[in-house]
């Protein structure tokens, strides 16, 4: 058996029939297609409230995510994998692009956030954010537009790009973080003053 083979077996495995289980099935298209929106609403809602730790490691999440963001989108532009529907593959529960599947870029998003906050006093929260993963690299083959290798690459991708740039970020967070609070107190400055936002 091949691994093209395996990776075919475990998605047609996990991929709903979407027949049996309908909570199930909403439940997976949920987190498949809206936690994203709800993560970024959290985030955005801590920042505005959030004392100047919070905002740092918040700072942080989001650079690791951007700059692996744009290395995700290179390989999956260079190398390009078809998605599980384009081979007509299981069943597709939600509308999706036919572009390259690996790797899969909502679980880069979320376990980088995750190795973020492992890599940091806040290793926890990482712990918690990491189940979270993983419940939308299930999703995300659940609803029929990843394969698990995929979910596979955007974790390997995400930790490699955190443990990496650590060091880095260890280096010159300071000068980063600066530059983006002066942004932001000129921006949200009649907000500031008012204490409608930290």
């Amino acid at each position: 058996m091949t691994l093209s083979d395996i990776n075919q077996n475990f998605f047609l495995a996990i991929n709903s029939t979407n027949e049996q289980f309908p909570f199930l099935t909403q439940f997976g298209i949920f987190i498949a297609k809206d936690l994203l929106y709800i993560f970024v609403l959290i985030f955005a809602l801590f920042w505005l409230w959030g004392n100047d730790i919070i905002k740092k490691y918040i700072v942080k999440a989001f650079i690791f995510t951007l700059i692996g963001g744009c290395i995700s989108q290179l390989i999956s532009v260079l190398f390009y994998f078809p998605r599980p529907f384009v081979l007509n593959l299981g069943h597709d529960l939600i509308e999706h692009a036919a572009n390259g599947a690996f790797p899969s870029n909502h679980m880069f998003i979320f376990s980088s956030i995750a190795f973020s906050y492992l890599l940091s006093p806040f290793k926890k929260l990482g712990i918690l954010l990491f189940v979270i993963a993983w419940l939308v690299g299930w999703s995300r083959v659940f609803v029929g537009v990843h394969f698990p290798v995929d979910i596979l690459g955007g974790f390997i991708l995400a930790f490699f790009v955190n443990y990496f740039g650590l060091g880095l970020w260890n280096q010159y967070h300071h000068v980063l973080v600066n530059l983006i609070m002066k942004i932001y107190h000129t921006l949200f400055k009649p907000l500031l003053q008012r204490g409608i936002v930290r």
